[in-house]
């Protein structure tokens, strides 16, 4: 994601839209866009089942890879965009922003903008943010008292090299390496959840009785939130696990084939 085929991003917007367009107007899929995007899906619903040395190949390489080359927008918005930039309305900067603590202008947002290690403010009268919601940290949880109760835990995931685990990591991913019963494991971001997002609590055993599906509480086990499909299909895998489990009369097991069946159901 470093190497970008466009140094202007609008000209290689107007470059893809012809093959957008051909893509929509004539139902021909873009046959490697699909594929990058039901492995994602796929991995997305079974990321706990990914050993630690594949989730930091996930978040390093495969999530910015994704972020960077796939996005839905409509066609129509596609040309608007590219009108406004036609029309001097619309540029990209570059850099890294963060909101100014200070803000002393009254109707303006001031932001700080660092590129190449330069540092500058900037103000406009309208600043929006869109950057996405990093995942909740278990300190931060909204409800302290199922923390308290050991109801809920970090997620975490098993390395498949335990022996090497702590050796292989850089100091930034040091951070998130922790012990549970002298078993080194990562942290993945956010709180722990089955595949029918039940909290899992810190024996271990996921909870009956409560579900947690946003997706700033569990984007460490389920990684990717593709829109609003992506609700409807949570929304779905719970309820179906619950006709499930009043059809058996049992609790259903965490069994990945067992939650695979749900899934397909679905």
């Amino acid at each position: 994601s470093l190497e970008h085929d466009y140094p202007n991003a609008f000209e290689g917007m107007r470059l893809e839209m012809t093959e957008a367009e051909d893509s929509v107007l004539h139902h021909k899929p873009i046959h490697w866009k699909e594929v990058i995007d039901d492995l994602i899906y796929t991995l997305n619903f079974h990321a706990e089942l990914m050993p630690a040395e594949d989730h930091l190949v996930l978040k390093s390489l495969v999530m910015p890879f994704l972020m960077n080359v796939i996005a839905a927008m409509p066609l129509d918005s596609g040309n608007q965009l590219l009108a406004l930039y036609d029309a001097g309305k619309l540029e990209i900067v570059s850099g890294k922003v963060t909101i100014a603590e200070a803000q002393e202008t009254p109707g303006m947002t001031t932001i700080n903008l660092i590129d190449d290690d330069a540092g500058s403010s900037v103000s406009y009268r309208m600043f929006i943010d869109c950057s996405g919601q990093k995942a909740l940290e278990l300190e931060n949880y909204p409800f302290p008292g199922l923390i308290t109760h050991g109801a809920v835990r970090k997620a975490r995931a098993h390395f498949h090299n335990s022996a090497g685990a702590a050796n292989s990591l850089t100091d930034a991913q040091q951070e998130h390496l922790f012990f549970d019963e002298g078993e080194p494991l990562y942290h993945i971001g956010g709180i722990d959840i089955d595949g029918t997002f039940r909290l899992i609590g810190a024996d271990g055993k996921p909870n009956r009785r409560i579900h947690d599906i946003a997706f700033p509480h569990t984007s460490g086990v389920r990684p990717y939130s593709y829109g609003l499909q992506a609700c409807s299909d949570t929304g779905a895998i719970v309820v179906k696990a619950w006709i499930e489990e009043i059809k058996t009369g049992a609790p259903l097991d965490s069994d990945p084939d067992e939650i695979t069946q749900i899934y397909e159901k679905v």
